[in-house]
């Protein structure tokens, strides 16, 4: 895979040759190497023609080939040659789209924020500030170690939302999923609607991205606790995120776009160590002085979403006690039976 490839400055290093076609026998340029390092002492030439499926398909988004993960190598390269040739104007990824909705942004916008969280360099303080122990380790350090604000929530979510607006890096940029065989959800949306990373509602602040995760995150859990409920409805989880009974974060907002909250589940599968640790409703003894209340979440201190969260928390935890009285009163009938029946046969044999 070639990594940290943007589309607008790196085409050029994309050689086109000419190949006939294995479907019809025409002759039609195709993309055949892509040069690393170019005009370089370690200058590297790659033969595209030696790409596994796998690693042209995801080349291919990147080249912002629509519907790239279902094609053909060939396809594949005939496509990547089209972009090149046809410069900017061809589904460029690398670049805001002015003419998208803003109900487009809104998903890219939602994908980016989770990208940036998940990535290798933010996932342990993502997980870390949400854990109970480790957070207390950390404002106990002296404030000159304690990064720019001293507060280790406010710190990491300002990093977010600075790398959120940043343009010229596309480490957070690729989705996963998308790759025929992956995910069969996130595939046919790709290949109907596509993403771009870079088309998002930029100048977002550390507030907001923090809210925008938190809920993406209480959606998911919502979602999650609904499909397992033993004996009720579908276990395609995508049923659940397209019901706004479960995405819908408060009575004053959107519900969140079923795509994003599937993807946010789709993440948390890679990285189990979420469920573990992640507050969604976080309790008293994991705030800080300074910590930044979700709106409507179970730390607000009030408001109509806040008292649903918790009536939603402690019905799950009732039916846990339920669920587990049910088993040890099942238990104690069972022995009871096998004592009856140990009784007869002894009274039998005497």
């Amino acid at each position: 895979m070639i990594e940290g490839y943007q589309h607008a400055d790196h085409k050029h290093k994309i050689g086109i040759g000419q190949e006939k076609s294995p479907k019809d026998g025409e002759i039609y340029s195709v993309a055949v190497s892509f040069t690393m390092r170019k005009g370089k002492p370690t200058e590297e030439v790659l033969d595209l023609t030696k790409f596994n499926s796998k690693d042209i398909r995801a080349f291919a988004l990147k080249c912002g080939v629509k519907g790239a993960g279902s094609k053909k190598l060939y396809d594949c390269r005939m496509e990547i040659a089209r972009s090149v040739q046809m410069g900017t104007m061809y589904n460029d990824q690398s670049i805001s789209n002015p003419g998208s909705s803003s109900a487009t942004k809104r998903i890219n916008t939602l994908i980016k924020v989770l990208n940036i969280c998940f990535h290798a360099n933010n996932f342990n303080d993502f997980v870390s500030l949400n854990d109970s122990k480790q957070r207390k380790d950390y404002e106990q350090q002296p404030l000159s170690e304690q990064g720019v604000t001293g507060n280790p929530v406010k710190d990491f979510w300002v990093l977010v939302s600075s790398e959120m607006n940043e343009t010229s890096d596309d480490s957070f940029d690729t989705v996963l999923g998308l790759i025929e065989g992956e995910d069969d959800r996130l595939f046919a949306w790709n290949e109907e609607h596509g993403f771009n990373l870079n088309d998002i509602n930029r100048g977002q602040d550390f507030k907001s991205v923090r809210q925008l995760v938190c809920d993406l995150m209480k959606a998911r859990e919502r979602c999650q606790l609904e499909m397992k409920k033993s004996g009720e409805g579908s276990n395609d989880l995508w049923t659940y995120c397209t019901n706004p009974k479960f995405t819908k974060p408060r009575q004053s907002t959107a519900v969140l776009p079923a795509v994003a909250v599937y993807y946010c589940n789709h993440l948390c599968l890679i990285h189990p160590a979420v469920d573990g640790k992640f507050a969604a409703f976080m309790s008293d003894n994991l705030k800080s002085d300074s910590t930044i209340a979700f709106t409507g979440s179970a730390d607000s201190g009030g408001g109509k979403g806040g008292k649903q969260a918790v009536v939603a928390v402690m019905e799950a935890i009732t039916n846990i006690l339920v669920f587990a009285w049910t088993l040890v009163r099942e238990s104690q009938d069972q022995t009871k039976q096998q004592r009856e029946v140990h009784f007869v046969v002894v009274a039998t044999e005497g």
